[in-house]
């Protein structure tokens, strides 16, 4: 393990005091196999402090719930470890704590004692199923939580996870983040997914902590902070003499994919933190939903940091599709990156602008770039669609040094004159978003209760992805399949589903089926109470799911916003075919109405984009769109528009998102069953 004489010079310098607290052994047991039963009897005890104290092995253990109001003491020697052979649920940490408040966590040095788990053991598939959420310390929807001279290493997850209690699903204040958490003097190495995790908070300092040698799945890097909705905010947020050292993953991951308008702008400062050895020191990317709306990503303060010997670029900024705030980057060393790729520039920054609206802004002062050798210093993604706008500020200097000599950035009027010269696009703001339940909607169904083929749009992750249409009430058909995405093959595995009456919370009616992912897939039998529209509601796994044909008008839901979808994977023919066929979504606009259709890939994943009027004539082509584009038009006559997506003329195909504005936001998936608002 690698660690930093100085950021831990405090704390070996003398130990934590603790109080007169209550011994574990003494007053509850201990089992050198296993001290789960005494763990818990102390933590459910009430008392104020309980002392894990020192044996001659580890204090082993199944899974634990913390409590409230209590302080958790580890004598000098002291360790936690996970019961070897058990934790095969693949969700549940060491120790969780929900809802709960005035924690500590405390030890005499990160050296000396702490939590262990067994990473190598969670990697091995004839042991364990796959997952990377075997965390060993979870703070869910925590207040005044502190850990401080511990060590959490080797988890099947991450070391820390600070997120909320509730699922994906759950509504904005039910289950808050966490508040006021501080970690201090610790280390968290050799961690499966993440060195710490933090989903949201609102008040958390990260001070003199290692994060190091985290390697096992995506994105494994030092820490990540990655909400999962857009209510869990990123607030308030101090990380101080810190060391990312060594991680298979970035060193510092700043991941905002799930933020829309109704966000809070992020607060965070970066004070003396080292980023050593890692894939690339700092990745940020925001993935605003509200194309008609920029995201507003905060403030962003390094200041007296140090990146070192990242194996690809130092710095990468990915805006996408359109967002603003503040990047300072103050008295900064980047020294000796681009390991593994010495012609990649040290920063990358993708800068795209919005109509009328702040873009963002990016100020560098005092910063040395040390380059091993001569390259360019800074990137710039140049989007294959129309760019809107040049950055609100883009300025200060660098002082680059190579083996060419010493020379000196500045960002002024004429470096960014010669620099944006693609800026000043001309594409029109975007009508108005039309949301809501189709009130007075007329059904077209030229076959009625055939099953007719639909478009193959893949949807992943758990949501009410797509709304239909029931006549009467009896039986719906809907055929479905999956595809394979990244490890997670689950061939034939049956998927929850359920439907609700569209605009209600309560489901009606559920079903699990088989989607292989061969052409035949797997029919789905729903028995609905009345006719009308609902929602279905699907969970999949993390594969693509995709219904290939309906006996109702069946549409994607893109009334919120953009609607993620991903492509299907290159395995097996089914695959393979899917991916070589465009996939023609349709939607009606009334005569005379303008409307704004909206396409985005993800970064260096793309998606090629064609848009034909009602009489098939193409009057919008992108053949690889891989931040965003979008085309205003007005529709001449009523009708059914239809937009294809298809495999890229450039990039990787993968994850891409569409939505409508000016007409409601329903993607029919096939031409012969749809509804006119």
């Amino acid at each position: 393990m690698r660690t930093s004489a100085l950021l831990f010079s405090c704390l070996l310098a003398a130990s934590l005091a603790h109080g007169a607290g209550v011994k574990i052994s003494e007053k509850f047991g201990y089992d050198p196999e296993d001290a789960t039963r005494f763990l818990q009897a102390a933590l459910d005890s009430g008392e104020k402090e309980i002392i894990v104290d020192a044996q001659k092995g580890p204090w082993y253990a199944r899974p634990l719930q913390g409590r409230s109001n209590q302080t958790i003491v580890f004598e000098k020697g002291a360790f936690i470890c996970a019961k070897r052979g058990e934790f095969h649920n693949p969700h549940v940490p060491l120790i969780r704590f929900s809802h709960c408040t005035n924690v500590t966590l405390r030890g005499e040095g990160p050296d000396l004692g702490g939590f262990r788990m067994w990473r190598d053991d969670y990697a091995d598939r004839s042991k364990y199923k796959w997952s990377e959420w075997r965390h060993a310390v979870s703070l869910l929807s925590c207040v005044n939580v502190t850990l401080e001279g511990i060590s959490v290493n080797e988890s099947g997850g991450d070391g820390l996870y600070i997120s909320t209690a509730g699922g994906r699903n759950t509504p904005a204040g039910q289950a808050p983040v966490c508040v006021n958490t501080v970690v201090r003097n610790c280390v968290f190495a050799r961690n499966y997914r993440q060195g710490i995790s933090v989903i949201g908070a609102d008040g958390l300092l990260i001070e003199n902590v290692v994060m190091c040698d985290t390697k096992g799945t995506p994105p494994a890097a030092g820490i990540d902070f990655e909400p999962n909705k857009p209510w869990e905010c990123l607030k308030n947020i101090v990380m101080r003499n810190c060391l990312s050292e060594n991680n298979e993953g970035k060193g510092i991951e700043i991941m905002v994919a799930q933020y829309d308008r109704t966000s809070e702008p992020i607060s965070m400062r970066f004070e003396n933190c080292r980023c050593v050895g890692n894939l690339s020191a700092l990745l940020f990317s925001h993935g605003a939903r509200d194309v008609d709306c920029p995201g507003k990503d905060g403030t962003f303060v390094f200041e007296n940091c140090v990146f070192e010997k990242s194996r690809k670029r130092a710095v990468s900024i990915s805006r996408k599709p359109w967002s603003s705030g503040l990047f300072v980057f103050r008295n900064l060393v980047v020294d000796g990156c681009g390991v593994e790729t010495p012609d990649l520039a040290d920063f990358s920054v993708s800068v795209s602008g919005h109509p009328g609206c702040p873009v963002g802004e990016y100020v560098f002062e005092n910063v040395t770039v040390k380059q091993p050798q001569a390259r360019p210093v800074i990137s710039y993604a140049k989007r294959l669609g129309p760019y809107e706008g040049e950055p609100t500020r883009f300025s200060g200097a660098m002082k680059v040094v190579s083996a060419a000599g010493t020379r000196v950035e500045t960002f002024d009027s004429a470096w960014r004159a010669s620099n944006f010269v693609w800026r000043a696009g001309t594409a029109l703001p975007l009508p108005p978003r039309v949301a809501g339940v189709p009130a007075g909607a007329q059904i077209v169904d030229a076959r009625p209760g055939e099953m007719v083929s639909c478009a193959h749009a893949f949807v992943r992750g758990k949501g009410k992805f797509f709304v239909f249409h029931a006549p009467a009430a009896g039986e719906v058909h809907l055929k479905m399949a999956q595809t394979c995405i990244g490890k997670r093959d689950y061939g034939a595995v049956k998927q929850p589903m359920r439907i609700y009456r569209l605009g209600d919370e309560q489901p009606v009616a559920g079903v699990a089926v088989a989607m292989p992912r061969e052409p035949e897939g797997g029919v789905a039998t729903f028995k609905v109470p009345a006719p009308g529209f609902y929602q279905l509601e699907i969970l999949t796994g993390g594969n693509g799911v995709a219904i290939l044909a309906a006996d109702v008008p069946v549409a994607l839901d893109s009334t919120t916003g953009l609607t993620s979808l991903v492509a299907p994977s290159r395995n097996g023919a089914a695959s393979r075919r899917w991916r070589e066929e465009a996939s023609k979504l349709h939607f009606w606009v009334p005569a005379g109405r303008t409307f704004g259709c909206v396409g985005a890939g993800e970064d260096s994943e793309s998606v090629g984009l064609t848009l034909a009027n009602p009489a098939g004539e193409v009057v919008w082509r992108e053949p690889a769109v891989s931040g965003v584009a979008r085309t205003v038009q007005t529709a001449a006559t009523e009708g059914l528009w239809s937009l294809s997506l298809a495999a890229p003329a450039l990039g990787a195909y993968e994850d891409h998102a569409v939505s409508l504005n000016g007409v409601p936001g329903w993607y029919f998936l096939s031409a012969e069953k749809y509804w006119k608002m």
